[in-house]
């Protein structure tokens, strides 16, 4: 499936899960997205340009509206505002919180799986936090499983 396909998806209910480690986006259960579906004729970006974009939907993430659904889900990889700390134009316009989360955590698979994500010992030994958000953290094991602080 491809990124527009998942979202869809997921706007119009689909569960998913993202696993950083091991590579993969499940929908409803199902693998939809894996090494093997490594895209092969994508362009490099540069990590400014990739970690840009993260920041991005990393803030349309922080600012989305919760629902039941997105706050059952029981494993989060970043942290968002609590309701009550949202803006009355955060709940007028924010995107569904489960929307939100999967454009961010697919955005970063789809750029681990085209190489254009990789850890930059700059970044230190266990995790990159932006400057423009402490609150948005990149752990290293996400980019590099099993070598986090090792």
């Amino acid at each position: 499936m491809t990124y527009d396909e998942i979202i869809n998806a997921v706007e119009n209910g689909a569960k998913f899960t993202i696993n950083f480690q091991k590579r993969t986006c499940r929908m409803n259960g199902k693998i939809v997205m894996s090494e093997e579906d490594k895209p092969k004729d994508t362009p490099y970006l540069t990590h400014a340009v990739v970690l840009f974009a993260i920041e991005q939907r990393y803030a349309a993430y922080k600012h989305s509206v919760p629902s039941e659904r997105s706050e059952s889900h029981r494993r989060y990889y970043f942290k968002a505002l609590p309701e009550k700390e949202l803006s009355d134009e955060d709940m007028m316009y924010g995107e569904r919180r489960e929307v939100a989360r999967c454009k961010l955590e697919l955005y970063i698979l789809i750029q681990l799986l085209r190489g254009n994500l990789a850890w930059e010992n700059r970044w230190g030994r266990w995790f990159w936090k932006s400057e423009n958000d402490k609150d948005l953290i990149i752990l290293r094991d996400w980019i590099e499983p099993n070598k986090g602080g090792a």
